[in-house]
């Protein structure tokens, strides 16, 4: 499963990436950044202890994390994305896009639908 955080610049996509994909924040000057993360799950081991599998092949969820706010071909072939709104004020990390999370979100939806719009012309 391929999985896209999006967000206006500053907003905290790569802390929720890192902290999604236990990464230590190392490559935040990359334009994106990718990992993939196998998701445990008790009930493959349970399925394979009783019918005697020699290998457990666990689901695994692609991150992505796009530096600024550009809504490329990319994120059109992901499965699903996370829409991150900033809530918090830091003065070393001035936020120029809108206060409120509820404008926020309504920017980065218009950018989608935009998106969207040019593909169908």
């Amino acid at each position: 499963m391929k999985f896209s955080i999006i967000g206006l610049p500053k907003s905290g996509k790569t802390t929720i990436f890192n902290a999604l994909t236990h990464s230590t924040g190392n490559d935040k000057f990359k334009k994106e950044n990718t990992k993939i993360v196998k998701v445990p799950d008790l009930r493959l081991e349970f399925y394979a202890e009783t019918f005697l599998s020699k290998k457990i092949v666990y689901p695994e969820i692609q991150f992505f994390d796009y530096q600024g706010f550009e809504l490329k071909g990319e994120i059109r072939n992901t499965d699903s994305f996370l829409i991150v709104l900033r809530k918090f004020k830091n003065n070393f990390f001035p936020f120029s896009g809108p206060d409120l999370p509820r404008d926020q979100l309504k920017v980065i939806l218009e950018e989608m639908i935009v998106n969207d719009l040019t593909i169908v012309e």
